[in-house]
């Protein structure tokens, strides 16, 4: 992955940019680091001030395969469709969520419906090929890495879950602007 991140820093691959901006919510790790819940707290905030929120979600099974659509968490079987995960987001908001393996596809889609101020782009650290203005990542030192530390430099924004307050990680100490915070 850092491979490829340096590509699109030094201009080889080009990212797609969505009409609204894009806030994305990812992690380093596989699994256990809240992202859902956090993704939750912030389409609720954003659609509490006003704003016009729509969430971005890879997807789960056939569905992703069509080439992916709006969630409805009130269908029967809709988490066989959507994914679990999908559903409690759009369920527990209130905002729409499109699912589907090309989120620019799914951003334009939903722009086109909603025009909404913003996108929270779920689990959308590693999808390189999409602008985003805000990198948020959660990240838990327990768990097993999908990639290494260091790309956490590429993050506006990190947040620890565990127990303790942590030191900052060494890769961050290079960028020292970079907001970090720590939950239990």
């Amino acid at each position: 992955m850092p491979f490829l991140r340096a590509l699109y820093k030094k201009g080889f691959l080009f990212r797609k940019k969505l009409p609204a901006k894009v806030v994305s919510v990812g992690n380093i790790s596989f699994g256990g680091t809240g992202k859902t819940p956090f993704v939750i707290y912030m389409a609720s905030r954003f659609k509490a001030m006003g704003k016009r929120v729509v969430v971005l979600s890879r997807g789960y099974g056939s569905l992703k395969e069509r080439g992916g659509g709006e969630v409805d968490p009130h269908i029967k079987n809709a988490w066989r469709i959507f994914g679990d995960e999908p559903c409690l987001i759009a369920e527990k908001t209130g905002v729409p969520v499109f699912v589907g393996k090309n989120r620019f596809f799914s951003g334009i889609t939903a722009y086109r419906k909603y025009e909404p101020h913003l996108f929270i782009l779920d689990d959308g650290f590693q999808h390189l090929s999409l602008h985003r203005d805000v990198d948020i990542v959660l990240i838990r030192d327990s768990l097993f890495l999908r990639e290494p530390r260091i790309s956490l430099r590429q993050a506006d924004m990190v947040l620890e879950k565990g127990k303790d307050f942590h030191i900052v990680p060494e890769p961050l100490k290079e960028k020292p602007k970079r907001p970090i915070a720590f939950s239990g």
